[in-house]
Formats: structure tokens, sequence, C-alpha cells
């Protein structure tokens, strides 16, 4: 999707992996991020809960581009927004993987999510600022963890760098 407007075939083709989830899962609940303008109209197409946030039990998914104060009463944070990743650089070789962090924000347990989207690679952790309020205390101690064939404890920032 752009950022402003929402063409046609990204209207049929977003609302086809709806249709799709629907007749897959008992319930579809969309979080709205920062960039989703058409996602409202999308969602009333549909019929589809269109949240801030979700919470369940202990547990809170936002999109993260925004402090939330309700994921200050949970015990597990789970945001998107970053897409972090890593660059591992030998010789001239470089290779980026997208990555979850694992972490702590106000002593609650954050994890952030890589992006899903095949075109967009991610944000490098170990060479740049970050976005979200959420990691605005520093990454140092945060676990990078690549999923691939299987799940890669890569250990924490600071001694990736």
């Amino acid at each position: 999707m752009s950022f402003g407007e929402i063409n046609r075939q990204e209207w049929k083709e977003t609302l086809e992996v709806i249709d799709y989830i629907l007749e897959n899962s008992r319930k579809l609940i969309l979080i709205r991020g920062n960039h989703d303008i058409a996602l409202g109209h999308i969602a009333k197409k549909r019929a589809i809960s269109l949240v801030e946030y979700y919470k369940i039990k202990n547990i809170i998914v936002l999109h993260g581009h925004k402090l939330i104060l309700n994921s200050l009463n949970s015990g597990l944070i789970i945001i998107g927004h970053e897409h972090p990743a890593v660059s591992l650089k030998e010789d001239a070789k470089v290779e980026k993987y997208k990555c979850f962090l694992k972490g702590k924000y106000n002593k609650k347990t954050i994890i952030v999510m890589p992006s899903f989207n095949m075109l967009n690679e991610g944000s490098d952790v170990l060479n740049g600022g970050v976005m979200s309020p959420f990691l605005k205390q520093g990454l140092a101690d945060f676990e990078v963890f690549v999923v691939e064939d299987k799940v890669y404890r890569f250990g924490k920032i600071r001694d990736m760098k």
C-alpha cells in the first residue's frame, strides 16, 4: 500500500488476503499502524475490528509507533513498526537478516517483530537509530533472534557490535 491512497490492485489483493484469513480462522483483528490511512475503509468493507491495540490476558499487541498507556499494565508487549534487522560483515561480504528483538521496556518484556513484507528488508539495529518510543532507552541489552530454517539466537546487541 502507498501511504495515502490505495489503488484498485492493492484494494483487491488486500481483500483477498483478508477473505482467506477469515475463511481459515475464528477471528481477525486489525491493529492500526502509522501508515494505515486506508485500512479503516478495508476493515469496514469486511466488518472487521480496527483497533489501536489488542490485549489478551497479560499480553498487549500494538503497532509501536506511539506509546499506549495500557501497555504498562501488561507483562508482555509485542510491537512491529521498527522492522529490525542485523547486518553481519565478513571481509567485503555483508549479509542482512530480519530479526526479532527481545528486551525490556519499563521492566516489562517487549518483543519487536521484523517486517513480514518481502520487499522491506528492515532497519539495521546495529548501525542506526530507532523510531519506536518503546525503544528510545537503547537496545544494547536486547537479544537478537533470526528465524530461518530454525530459530538462531545471535545474543545481545551490545555483543554484536
